[in-house]
């Protein structure tokens, strides 16, 4: 229904997350669509009372299916997985067309109602259905403008009928009036545009802030993990040794065991004398490797508390 071209045109200018973002806006005023049913079932109501032609309440009845078929719609895409988020594919399209299914009936159903300046001579029925449908055609504006085509084909649905229907009358005050209707379109687009762009650049901004937050807290877990690691064992450091030690004996039941292992590498300094550091130093890292081999698990902590000097902490044992 929708080419896939215009999908592609629609979105170009922003990212997949915020194309997401945007089709979440299409489906998240249930309370307007609510209104709108009530608004055109009260608008048949009141026209077939007033002019008594059964035309006006299947154009009511009508209503009521398209209003609950589109709220039962946002039920289900709010409770659907849709993750993940990162690509416009085939269950993206499959929303927005049913969006836009949805979108253009209701203005295709308001735009039929512009039949009323034909088959009606009470002008206060004819006056009832047409300023409802601009009232229709300005929150439609305002709903579908996170997707400026579906607002768009709404807009056409609901004023061309309306001006045809204007000029086919052949008064000059309806053919003044389509005039206005012609203008509503031009003010319409004008709106659908402005709010399609402050909505965009809403999502954008949030979308790198929450980038930045979440490198930021990438950024802490590496500071984090860089202030408790030894450089060169790569084991924990004397100061995440000395707070795991702190954690366990003042957090740990009477009776429950703690075992405190310190290990010291003879005859270290004169073979690091005799062979260097750079040979010094790769034996500390054999020798912490070895230790951190044997503490698997959460129980267990290996440290360098300096020097040649190794800890850890068993916890349970």
């Amino acid at each position: 229904m929708v080419p896939r071209y215009v999908i592609r045109k629609a979105f170009a200018q922003v990212t997949p997350a915020v194309a997401w973002r945007l089709l979440d806006a299409l489906y998240a005023h249930d309370e307007r669509l609510l209104l709108a049913s009530i608004l055109a079932v009260c608008t048949a109501v009141l026209g077939y009372v007033r002019t008594g032609s059964g035309w006006l309440i299947w154009w009511g009845a009508l209503s009521i299916p398209l209003a609950v078929w589109r709220l039962w719609l946002g039920h289900v895409y709010r409770r659907a997985d849709m993750e993940p988020r990162h690509a416009l594919g085939a269950r993206f399209r499959s929303w927005l067309i049913r969006a836009a299914i949805g979108a253009w009936g209701s203005g295709a159903l308001w735009g039929a109602a512009s039949a009323v300046l034909l088959v009606e001579a009470d002008f206060f029925a004819i006056f009832l259905i047409t300023v409802c449908q601009i009232a229709f055609l300005s929150g439609g504006a305002v709903r579908n403008s996170p997707v400026p085509f579906i607002a768009h084909g709404q807009t056409l649905l609901i004023c061309v009928p309306l001006a045809l229907c204007c000029l086919a009358t052949g008064d000059w005050y309806f053919i003044a009036f389509a005039g206005f209707v012609m203008f509503n379109i031009l003010a319409s687009t004008v709106i659908i545009r402005a709010v399609n762009q402050q909505t965009v650049t809403l999502l954008q901004a949030n979308e790198e802030k929450s980038a930045l937050a979440e490198r930021l807290e990438k950024t802490n877990r590496i500071l984090k993990e860089l202030a408790t690691t030894d450089p060169l064992t790569l084991l924990r450091n004397r100061r995440s040794f000395d707070d795991r030690l702190v954690a366990e004996l003042s957090g740990r039941p009477t009776g429950h065991p703690l075992s405190l292992l310190l290990i010291d590498v003879d005859w270290f300094k004169p073979y690091n004398d005799h062979f260097g550091h750079l040979a010094g130093d790769d034996c500390l890292y054999r020798i912490g490797q070895a230790i951190g081999d044997c503490c698997v698990g959460p129980d267990m902590m290996a440290a360098r508390y300096g020097g040649e000097e190794f800890a850890v902490v068993l916890s349970g044992l």
